[in-house]
């Protein structure tokens, strides 16, 4: 684990140095279990275990304009999860995707909480290999009770430590089954940590840096 995350934290400061611009997918995997069914309870049973990933552009641009707020609309590329049976997979509409990052100002009264929030949304997904046309929707929203998680409302491209957000830490989905049974669920993560491996995210890191030393040159 600590290799992932030092290759993560290498790849990060090389997509953030000067003229190292390209485009890498990063992916986290995340697992929960479900505390909470708004509908489809026989879709998905309480206490049901969610293992899952998501991938991003590392390289999408912050729209907002505040120094403490930052929003990659966009960036989410791919979402696939498996629960109780059912393996759903579908690429988020552009417009239906983002990443929020905020870092709270703990220097001022109500000053909020860092936060970390995934959305990614489609009206298409496969499930269980077949194709089906509804909503499916993935959030995945952290809250702290300090600064710690932030310094900053960069794009985090290693995974948030879970246990730096002990405010508020939940996931929900929304999918439809491939029987046509819908569901809606929701509960805490237990899990978030960066995927793929160890090799790919340092040899991507290398190439970056190779290209970034000839543009120099």
């Amino acid at each position: 684990m600590l290799w992932i995350r030092w290759s993560c934290a290498l790849l990060a400061a090389l997509v953030a140095a000067p003229g190292t611009s390209a485009a890498i997918p990063i992916t986290f995997q995340f697992s929960g279990v479900v505390e909470g069914v708004s509908f489809g309870p026989d879709v998905v049973p309480l206490g049901s275990i969610v293992t899952g990933a998501y991938t991003f552009e590392s390289s999408t641009a912050d729209e907002s304009p505040g120094p403490r707020a930052g929003f990659y609309p966009g960036a989410i590329t791919k979402v696939e999860y498996s629960v109780n049976g059912h393996h759903v997979v579908y690429m988020p509409n552009s417009f239906m995707s983002q990443i929020d990052v905020s870092d709270a100002d703990f220097s001022i009264p109500a000053g909020g909480a860092d936060t970390y929030q995934v959305r990614g949304s489609s009206f298409s997904a496969t499930v269980n290999g077949a194709p089906i046309n509804d909503l499916f929707d993935t959030t995945i929203f952290l809250a702290s009770e300090d600064d710690a998680p932030f310094s900053n409302d960069l794009l985090p491209l290693v995974a948030p430590d879970l246990a730096d957000f002990q405010r508020t830490n939940y996931f929900t989905l929304q999918f439809q089954a491939a029987d046509g049974r819908l569901a809606s669920v929701d509960g805490p993560l237990f899990l978030l940590t960066p995927e793929p491996s160890t090799g790919v995210l340092l040899g991507a890191g290398l190439l970056l840096l190779g290209a970034s030393r000839r543009r120099a040159a």
